[in-house]
């Protein structure tokens, strides 16, 4: 394999509507032709998905016969040649720049995955779905359209829809989760992160979704679905969560294979129902309050679309399991590191642990990790604690985490 060879993977199922434009935008990508190839993965599409891929010539077409998007990515991945894996939804198309802003962030070793703006697209004829689509993301990133930046309990999150990884990050880990139904994708980040990955955010790199669904009502279906597949991922994350210790034996990849399902008793997830009830209050209540006030009609379309996400998230707690278990896999080296830092700054390990630094270099603890934006960092993460660390006053510099030696090889 070529070390800056692309592998672009795309799921499709039953994706006529949207699927020429795709590939269209990735046949046009400003990206040289011989260092990217275009895989296309049917998952068993029954209308003329087929026929337009293979009207493409240079197009990969492949099928996986088992369904599940998460099935059809990792099958895609298999099958390709890049050292740079890039997955892409087949509602999504490009700016032609995407691949090209991306892929030179991997150049950085200690990068496993990222992704840039995904952009909701407002040319599909549903208007007004598509204006709260618009408005609902870009209140919720702050009009970055980039949800890795965000700093929430399940952070970092890559949004799949159009998103890169390194492929030894990748298998490291064992791919996308088939397991989960939904969310997959921010337990596919969460997981390359804790195997000790940075990853990092590209706003230079433009995606664009279309809503393929059949208006209002299939979008609050999708929020119900959201909410009670979402427990699987909480249940699956609870496992590390309570049990996570580094082994230094945890570095061999996970096979791709469909994993072993268990049996297990089902149990209620207390912080679930927290979670639940401070969503009830924020996005519900307070939703329904604020279209009184300001009679806007869009907070109670937030607080409906909210209504029917905690209605799946109570029937999840109550039903939905998560039939495998977790193990977290480590690329060793990449936990026994340094950072380089230009100034003086305080940085915080923890609430009992802080201390200020010249400049020179610090050892990084094993637990914490980057997610970086044009080499600075957004953000630094506790993977042990789930927590965000606070980086004090540290004034940001291209040089910092650009040297990110091994201790143990200067000794």
């Amino acid at each position: 394999m070529k070390s800056d060879f692309v592998s672009i993977i795309v799921p499709a199922y039953n994706a006529q509507k949207t699927i020429q434009k795709c590939i269209t935008s990735l046949t046009n990508l400003d990206f040289p032709k011989d260092q990217y190839e275009i895989i296309i993965v049917d998952n068993n599409s029954t209308d003329k998905t087929e026929e337009i891929i293979k009207s493409f010539p240079g197009v990969i077409y492949t099928k996986e016969t088992t369904q599940g998007r998460s099935y059809t990515r990792n099958h895609g991945a298999k099958i390709s040649k890049g050292n740079v894996l890039a997955f892409v939804d087949a509602d999504v198309f490009l700016d032609a720049g995407w691949l090209k802003h991306l892929a030179v962030k991997f150049k950085k070793e200690s990068i496993g995955g990222g992704q840039g703006r995904v952009i909701p697209a407002d040319d599909d004829g549903q208007a007004s779905l598509n204006n709260f689509r618009i408005r609902q993301q870009n209140e919720a990133t702050d009009k970055t359209n980039i949800i890795l930046r965000l700093k929430y309990f399940e952070s970092p999150m890559v949004n799949s829809a159009a998103c890169i990884y390194r492929r030894e990050a990748f298998e490291l880990v064992g791919g996308f989760d088939v397991l989960l139904e939904r969310h997959e994708d921010i337990d596919l980040a969460k997981r390359v992160c804790v195997s000790g990955y940075d990853l990092v955010a590209v706003p230079e790199s433009r995606a664009y979704v279309e809503y393929h669904g059949e208006g209002w009502w299939s979008y609050f279906v999708r929020s119900y679905s959201e909410g009670y597949t979402k427990q699987s991922y909480n249940i699956k994350w609870r496992q590390f969560f309570n049990s996570h210790q580094i082994e230094k034996n945890d570095s061999s990849p996970v096979n791709l294979e469909t994993p072993e399902v268990k049996t297990k008793k089902k149990t209620i997830n207390l912080d679930a129902i927290r979670m639940n009830f401070w969503m009830v209050r924020d996005e519900i209540f307070y939703n329904v309050l604020r279209s009184l006030i300001y009679f806007d009609f869009y907070y109670s379309l937030k607080a409906i679309n909210s209504t029917f996400k905690s209605a799946g998230r109570v029937w999840g707690i109550l039903k939905n399991n998560y039939p495998g278990e977790f193990i977290p896999k480590y690329r060793l080296d990449l936990l026994d590191r340094s950072l380089v830092v230009k100034e003086k700054f305080e940085f915080n390990l923890d609430d009992n642990f802080s201390f200020f630094i010249q400049e020179g270099e610090i050892k990084i603890n094993e637990n914490v990790r980057f997610v970086l934006q044009d080499d600075a960092v957004l953000y630094a993460l506790n993977i042990k604690k789930n927590e965000f660390v606070n980086l004090g006053s540290i004034e940001l510099h291209k040089k910092v985490l650009n040297v990110r030696d091994l201790l143990n090889q200067k000794a």
